[in-house]
């Protein structure tokens, strides 16, 4: 006997193609069983939004169980192998799935094995908690501060000016950043970095990376509103002071929280209220 499973993933900014992982589904015996994460703080904060009709749409795989309707995927027919194949086929928004993959394990014992590896629970294991912020935390600061600027400002337009991931154009090359915002015309564009976390030469290649853009990107946009969440080492560095320096000399403004991101985003989005 085989079985087979996919993996129903969160993908917020389909542009941007970043996603995380859900839930599980198993078949291959006429039954799909399911299992979605119970704690959903990652997931809110990864789409730095609601999570309730993700939770909505778990609870009505879940309910197979017992009543097998789903209303929400199937429009009121059984789920069915085939109409889950139907779905993992056709869906392309916020909700997809991963390919069939397939085992020689039974659907019951596939899933213990595959929800260990694929799910990610808050408080599943005892990490030891991190003694720094990572350039994750600073990327995260400043998406909230903008996406916060622009929700009051424009209201339920936000999502249309906002891009995470951005991709920038600079005079020679496009660069990624954190985040850009505007209305047809680009009106700013930002990037997180942190020093609290150990120097490692991946580090070093992101201070580089973060250096060429901004200076490549200011060669084509002078005016350009750029910024960079920045959190220093706890004894300052050469590195840093060196970052630091570029950055400036680049005419990026830097800050360290969330009031003072917004502050610079509420200037650099404000000709979007006489776009």
């Amino acid at each position: 006997m085989v079985a087979f499973y996919t993996v129903v993933q969160y993908v917020p900014d389909p542009l941007a193609d970043e996603r995380i992982n859900i839930g599980i589904l198993t078949y291959g015996d006429g039954h799909v069983r399911s299992h979605f994460l119970q704690n959903w703080a990652r997931v809110k904060q990864f789409g730095e939004t609601d999570t309730k009709s993700l939770q909505r749409f778990a609870r009505e795989i879940g309910s197979l169980a017992t009543s097998n309707q789903l209303s929400l995927v199937a429009l009121g027919q059984s789920l069915t192998e085939d109409n889950l194949r139907h779905m993992m086929r056709n869906w392309h928004n916020g909700l997809q799935f991963t390919p069939q993959r397939v085992s020689t394990l039974s659907p019951d014992a596939l899933m213990n094995q595959i929800q260990k590896l694929v799910l990610r629970e808050p408080g599943q294991r005892q990490r030891k908690r991190k003694e720094y912020r990572d350039d994750a935390a600073a990327v995260t600061l400043v998406r909230q501060a903008v996406r916060t600027v622009l929700t009051e400002l424009v209201g339920s337009d936000a999502k249309k000016y906002l891009r995470r991931s951005a991709t920038v154009e600079g005079r020679l090359f496009p660069h990624k950043f954190a985040v850009a915002f505007g209305n047809g015309v680009l009106c700013g564009a930002a990037d997180g970095l942190s020093f609290e976390s150990p120097t490692t030469d991946d580090r070093q290649r992101d201070i580089d990376a973060l250096l060429t853009a901004v200076s490549d990107v200011r060669e084509k946009w002078p005016k350009l509103p750029l910024a960079t969440v920045i959190f220093p080492p706890k004894s300052r560095t050469r590195v840093y002071n060196n970052t630091v320096t570029a950055l400036e000399r680049h005419d990026v403004t830097l800050f360290g929280n969330q009031d003072e991101a917004q502050r610079w985003a509420k200037e650099a989005a404000a000709p979007l209220l006489t776009a």
